[in-house]
Order: C-alpha cells, then structure tokens, then sequence
C-alpha cells in the first residue's frame, strides 16, 4: 500500500483535501495509461466486446481501482468497498465529497430554508446566515 500512495503523492481521508486528491489521482491514472477509456468523461465508458481487447480493459480497470483504493482512508474506503468499477467509484467519491456535489447543494438548500428570524434579530439571522 505504501508504494501506490507515494505515486499518487496523497492519501485523501476527509473532505477539506478532495480537490488536491482528486487532481493527483487523475494526474496519477493518466501517467499510468488508467484515465482513457477506464475513468474519464461524464458518461460510464462502454467495455469493449471484443475478448481480448475486454481483457486488458478489465486489468486496467482493476489497477486504476487499486490506485484509488489504496490512496483513500479506511473512513472514505468504506463508500466505495462494494463498487468495482472505476468510473464509479470516482462518480461516488466525487458526489459525495466534491464540494459542489449535488448532495451539498441540497443539504444547504435544506439549511437555509430552515433558517428563521429568531426573537426579531436580524443580525443572529445574518450570523447564522455566514455560518
């Protein structure tokens, strides 16, 4: 385990580090020829059909995986412990602890439509409000 995360460079284990983590793992994947067709774009990759080319996708899936797992806390390993595949584990990380995810946005939504003018003091409100 020590040696893959010395070449990714981080061990990612709250969320205050998922820009830098996020940035060298990708920057980890390329350099090993993980990124292309394993992990990158928005959209799941398609698995080839051919059984050779299947093959080596599975062995290259099966590395990045191990790059990332071995980069992550025990604490951030438990979201992705049941998922095999790269782009998803990636997806699921991403959403859940990219601060722009949808789940964020949605529980500070929640938040601030849960804030109320407490004993007339608009001051507490803004306070609460930067919090």
């Amino acid at each position: 385990m020590h040696s893959l995360v010395s070449i990714v460079g981080i061990v990612f284990n709250v969320k205050e580090n998922w820009s830098e983590w996020s940035t060298k793992i990708k920057h980890t994947l390329i350099f090993n020829d993980f990124w292309v067709g394993i992990c990158d774009g928005d959209n799941q990759p398609t698995k080839p059909t051919n059984a050779k080319e299947l093959t080596v996708w599975n062995v290259k899936n099966n590395k990045a995986y191990a790059l990332i797992a071995s980069s992550v806390s025990e604490e951030v390993n438990c979201h992705i412990s049941s998922i095999y595949d790269t782009w998803n584990a990636l997806k699921k990380l991403k959403d859940f602890f990219d601060s722009h995810s949808k789940l964020e946005l949605i529980q500070l939504q929640l938040k601030l439509f849960n804030l109320e003018l407490k004993n007339d003091d608009p001051m507490a409100l803004i306070s609460e409000l930067e919090q």
